[in-house]
């Protein structure tokens, strides 16, 4: 089982989350009988993930750490990537879920034993997406044995337009951009919430000057074109010409009347032209898939 190092103060708490890439904090205090069912389990938990360092605080010899890091319970189970924080839970934990969270994380942040970097394709999730936008695209991801993240604007959990309940795999602050060669952003029947959206733009502006497969179906290109990232590119969507001209983001001159528009490494579509924008996408990835599923 992983051995696990005792920390008796805020500095080497600190210097602990400064010198490792990854490392996992587990909080308790002595008298806590939950504590001490859960921390067999971490430790095997974290023994599946060796480049994760892991280290042990007793609330109640570090009093302090209450203070420090906002500790209003225990246990309190915390993943730092780079020193910052990605995961927090507490008190009462789902170790099965914890696990899949750690592992998608982990995956992201580690290299393989030759020093490649596994690539993935982030699938954007928000309020109201048009969750059959996604499916072909989903399905032919499948099939070309691609790794998918799903991503979120927050850690709520994202209900779609028909109400499908979703749990994204990290925050949009949590992603490591260099591991991802494609991003996809469905539709949303109401991007009234996305509008602006500070914490989104700035998750896509990181894409601006990179060469990574971008899609975006239906209403999603507005997401594109409020971040930028449509400047000087031809591109289509399914936003009539009366809500273009209200949103006052797009160029017009750019417009293509067409199902699919692909230009340069940014595919956008029409919604009701999903399973096109999804052979076009899988193609652009160079996927092994059979698109004869998806054909009337």
């Amino acid at each position: 089982m992983r051995e696990m190092s005792e920390l008796h103060s805020i500095e080497k708490v600190e210097r602990f989350i400064d010198k490792h890439q990854q490392s996992f904090l587990y909080i308790s205090r002595t008298n806590c009988s939950v504590c001490h069912v859960l921390l067999p389990q971490v430790k095997e938990m974290i023994s599946n993930y060796p480049a994760i360092e892991l280290a042990h605080v007793n609330a109640g010899d570090l009093e302090e750490i209450a203070g420090h890091l906002s500790i209003f319970t225990v246990p309190v189970l915390l993943l730092y990537v780079e020193g910052k924080e990605i995961i927090r839970e507490a008190r009462s934990v789902q170790m099965e879920q914890l696990n899949h969270k750690i592992r998608k994380i982990y995956e992201m942040y580690t290299y393989t034993l030759e020093g490649v970097l596994t690539m993935y394709t982030g699938i954007l999730l928000y309020p109201r997406f048009s969750e059959y936008e996604l499916s072909v695209l989903l399905s032919i991801l499948k099939q070309g044995r691609k790794r998918i993240v799903f991503i979120g604007l927050d850690r709520e959990v994202v209900k779609s337009e028909a109400g499908l309940t979703c749990t994204p795999d990290v925050r949009v602050e949590e992603v490591d951009a260099e591991a991802l060669d494609s991003i996809v952003l469905p539709g949303v029947e109401d991007f009234q919430h996305l509008d602006s959206h500070s914490i989104l733009i700035s998750f896509l502006e990181k894409f601006r000057d990179k060469k990574v497969w971008i899609g975006a179906i239906c209403s999603a290109p507005y997401l594109l074109a409020m971040s930028g990232l449509l400047d000087g590119r031809k591109y289509t969507t399914g936003l009539t010409v009366d809500q273009r001209t209200f949103l006052d983001s797009f160029n017009k001159a750019t417009f293509i009347d067409k199902p699919v528009v692909v230009d340069g490494t940014v595919i956008t579509a029409k919604g009701a032209h999903f399973i096109e924008f999804a052979i076009e996408f899988g193609e652009a990835l160079d996927l092994e898939f059979d698109s004869n599923w998806y054909k009337h």
